[in-house]
C-alpha cells in the first residue's frame, strides 16, 4: 500500500481498525460488540471510527510523531490490538473474514514501515 503523507497513514490505520471491528462483530458507531470480545478491543474500534484513536495516542498521534521511540510505542499497542482482533476473527469468522482481517492487519504493518522509512529519510532517530 502506498501512503501520500502522515494524514493518509493515520486515516488508513483508523479505517483498518474499523474494518477489523466490523469483522469481529463490533458496532463501531455505538461501541458495542460480542460479549466474548475484550472491551478494550471494542473501544479501540469505536475510537477509530471517529478518527480519535486514544488507545494509540489520540487524534493526530501519527501526524505528530517525531522520533523512532514514539513510532515503537504507538505500534507496539497497535500491533497488539490488531493481533488480538485477528485472532478473535480467526476463531469466530469465516475463511473470507479471516482473509479480510489479515489484509487489514497488513495495512497497519505497511503504515509502520512507511513511517520508519519516512523518519529515516529525515534523519531523525
Amino acid at each position: 500500500m502506498k501512503f501520500k503523507n502522515r494524514y493518509h497513514v493515520e486515516n488508513n490505520i483508523c479505517l483498518a481498525f474499523v474494518k477489523l471491528g466490523l469483522l469481529a462483530g463490533v458496532n463501531v458507531g455505538l461501541g458495542t460488540g460480542p460479549d466474548d470480545l475484550d472491551k478494550d478491543l471494542i473501544e479501540a474500534c469505536y475510537q477509530s471510527n471517529f478518527d480519535d484513536p486514544h488507545f494509540i495516542g489520540g487524534p493526530a498521534c501519527i501526524i505528530r510523531i517525531d522520533s523512532m521511540g514514539k513510532i515503537n510505542k504507538i505500534f507496539t499497542i497497535a500491533f497488539n490490538v490488531a493481533d488480538r482482533l485477528v485472532n478473535y476473527i480467526s476463531v469466530n469468522g469465516s475463511v473470507n473474514k479471516i482473509k479480510s482481517a489479515e489484509r487489514n492487519r497488513a495495512v497497519i504493518v505497511a503504515a509502520h514501515r512507511w513511517l520508519i522509512q519516512s523518519m529515516n529519510a529525515t534523519g531523525k532517530k
